[in-house]
């Protein structure tokens, strides 16, 4: 249901139908007597509106998308083998103070706050599912960290995430995870098929890494941008569609 609230609880709300192509410009809409009406697929209504469409965050058993329950630490094995999971984490972080500006090794890398800019849902599917991953120099073609942050629902909005991604460490030569690593966004949307999305930044020493993401074939990329370990805490970065800061 779009727009639950209204203040006439006499008032039926017309029906619409979702369609597969979000880019549509016109949807089909039927109220209580069977007429058709056709509402703008682009412009959200004054009225509240249902819309039978599918939902993007239950599965195809009728389950919440796992990636739903992700809640903090790298989520793959390869997160695991940089040393992610090591150590008394929940001590470390507790004793890192929020008051830090830079980065010391292991430093516990964390989004702190996000703000959408663009979440390229139409407002008839519903709110988005914003999804991240960050890449390091050590291993350009694994994530580091991916999940999704599903409460980053609105336009216009500073969310205080507070969500912990992984244990940066800077201690060369054996445990050094690299200078900087990529993080990309996207707006996921039901896709069969996966596609690879690469990006290349020049790092401080000067050489080009390319960074490669999975991603589904149907969903909205929201561009990437590339965190170095010796940036301030708290920067804003931006990639047009959404701007996040780390701490």
């Amino acid at each position: 249901m779009h727009g639950i609230e209204h203040p006439n609880s006499a008032y039926v709300p017309l029906v619409a139908v979702g369609v597969p192509n979000e880019d549509a410009v016109v949807l089909k809409a039927f109220d209580s007597q069977g007429n058709e009406h056709e509402l703008d697929a682009r412009v959200e209504p004054a009225l509240p509106v249902v819309v039978v469409a599918l939902n993007e965050r239950i599965d195809a058993s009728g389950q919440p998308q796992s990636f739903l329950d992700i809640d903090g630490y790298a989520d793959t094995q390869a997160g695991a083998e940089l040393g992610l999971r090591g150590g008394d984490g929940e001590t470390m972080r507790a004793s890192a103070s929020t008051s830090r500006t830079s980065r010391t090794s292991p430093h516990a890398e964390t989004i702190d706050s996000i703000y959408l800019i663009n979440d390229h849902e139409p407002w008839w599917k519903g709110s988005p599912e914003i999804k991240m991953q960050m890449n390091l120099v050590a291993q350009p073609g694994i994530d580091a960290w991916r999940g999704s942050f599903a409460d980053v629902d609105d336009e216009g909005v500073w969310y205080h995430e507070d969500r912990f991604l992984f244990y940066w460490y800077r201690d060369p030569p054996n445990n050094d995870m690299g200078s900087a690593g990529a993080v990309k966004w996207w707006e996921e949307d039901f896709s069969i098929l996966e596609t690879t999305v690469s990006v290349s930044y020049r790092i401080a020493d000067g050489t080009t890494v390319t960074f490669s993401f999975k991603l589904g074939s149907q969903d909205d990329d929201m561009g990437s941008a590339l965190v170095n370990f010796n940036d301030p805490l708290g920067t804003k970065y931006n990639t047009g569609d959404i701007k996040w800061t780390h701490r």
